[in-house]
C-alpha cells in the first residue's frame, strides 16, 4: 500500500477515484475496458500499462476525497435478496465484472473467489477478516 508522500512514486496497480492517463498513453493502450462499469477499470488499466512497460505513478498529494468509499458490511443486508443483489450489483462486487477481472492476470483465483463470494453471501456470517 502507497500513501502519497512529497515525490511522485511507482507502483504496480492503482485503485485510484481520480486517474490521470496522458494522450500518449492512451494511444498505445487504448481506454478503459468496456466491460467495467464501475469498479475494477482502474485495476486493470493500471496492470496493462505497466505489462506494455508504462510507468504508473502515485502522484504527491491527494487529488480528492471520498466521504464514503467503501463497500458496506454484507451482515447488515438482512436478506438474501439483498446479499444476492450486491453480489451483482456494480456498486457491490459486481460478481460477473470481477471475474472478467480476474480470468486476465490472476486465473487461477477466480474459481476460488467465485466459490467464496458466493458462501459470503449465503452465509454473510463466515466473511473473511480482510
Amino acid at each position: 500500500m502507497i500513501e502519497p508522500i512529497e515525490q511522485p512514486q511507482l507502483c504496480d496497480l492503482a485503485n485510484s477515484n481520480i486517474l490521470y492517463v496522458p494522450s500518449e498513453v492512451v494511444k498505445n493502450t487504448g481506454i478503459l475496458d468496456t466491460h467495467f462499469t464501475h469498479f475494477l477499470a482502474d485495476f486493470d488499466y493500471t496492470l496493462c500499462a505497466n505489462k506494455k512497460g508504462i510507468p504508473v505513478i502515485v502522484c504527491p498529494d491527494f487529488g480528492g476525497y471520498c466521504i464514503n468509499d467503501h463497500k458496506g458490511d454484507r451482515l447488515a443486508l438482512n436478506t438474501l435478496k439483498k446479499r444476492l443483489n450486491f453480489l451483482y450489483d456494480v456498486k457491490g462486487c459486481a460478481l460477473n465484472e470481477y471475474l472478467y477481472y480476474l480470468k486476465k492476470p490472476f486465473w487461477w483465483k477466480a474459481p476460488y473467489l467465485f466459490v467464496v463470494l458466493w458462501i459470503e453471501t449465503l452465509f454473510p456470517f463466515l466473511k473473511r477478516n480482510a
